[in-house]
């Protein structure tokens, strides 16, 4: 895995991460002719699902005793920018030498959780609901507005002044369930043109369902022990270094 590469710089090297799996050496497209270099992430075809992997150099690698009898093309890239800079490329390089280990599963180990193997590289779709709102949208400004305007409608004043100190805007869940605003009190607003219905999109909470272990987590007394070790070199003014 070691070297800079030969041969044309139409070919490159992949590493997937795949278990018994070297780089895989794939043909570029013209259309992305100078965009493909090292670092940078591309789809490639493998399987019947394909996958996403990183350029280890353009060229065939220098450990390659012939070259492929055919070569597959790229199927596309994932980023414009590389993911891994030489540095860190390299001490995967070698990291992948030293273990015996395929470079694609070392890189997917060194880069954060999702950038390589199951849905990397897909579309990003924005974790986003919609939830129905309420939103004032006419304002009565002197009590004898409001007192033309609602009557003997008492709850739809209540909700309307709420809706007021809440900035004009509340999800209808919110006034109908924890406020106990009833529907048709709601509906009454919007029939009397002082409010509207309309969507409106919200982050998911990437959290929600979770639950917190039953059981506190105990550290072994190994664990305490490299943490404290841990704790006490990073106090140290000099600072330190320590292979986990």
């Amino acid at each position: 895995m070691t070297g800079n590469g030969s041969g044309s710089s139409r070919v490159c090297e992949v590493a997937v991460p795949r278990p018994f799996l070297g780089t895989l050496a794939y043909a570029i497209p013209d259309g992305l002719a100078g965009r493909v270099r090292p670092g940078v992430r591309v789809r490639v075809p493998l399987g019947k699902r394909g996958a996403v992997g990183v350029v280890d150099r353009l060229g065939l690698a220098e450990t390659r005793t012939a070259a492929p009898k055919s070569i597959r093309p790229l199927s596309g890239i994932v980023d414009d920018r590389e993911v891994v800079g030489p540095e860190l490329l390299a001490l995967c390089r070698w990291m992948a030498d030293y273990y015996v280990a395929p470079l694609g599963v070392v890189l997917k180990t060194a880069l954060p959780p999702g950038l390589l193997g199951g849905r990397a590289g897909a579309p990003d779709t924005p974790a986003v609901k919609t939830e129905r709102i309420v939103r004032l949208c006419r304002r009565l400004e002197t009590l004898t507005e409001r007192d033309e305007a609602f009557g003997r409608a008492r709850r739809q004043r209540e909700a309307y002044e709420l809706l007021e100190e809440l900035d004009g805007i509340a999800s209808l869940a919110h006034l109908t369930g924890q406020l106990g605003f009833s529907r048709g009190v709601i509906d009454g607003l919007v029939s009397r043109g002082l409010a509207e219905l309309d969507d409106r999109q919200v982050d998911r909470d990437p959290f929600a369902g979770a639950t917190a272990p039953e059981k506190p987590i105990t550290p072994t007394e190994d664990q305490v022990r490299v943490v404290t070790e841990l704790r006490r070199m990073a106090e140290t003014p000099e600072g330190s270094v320590s292979l986990l």
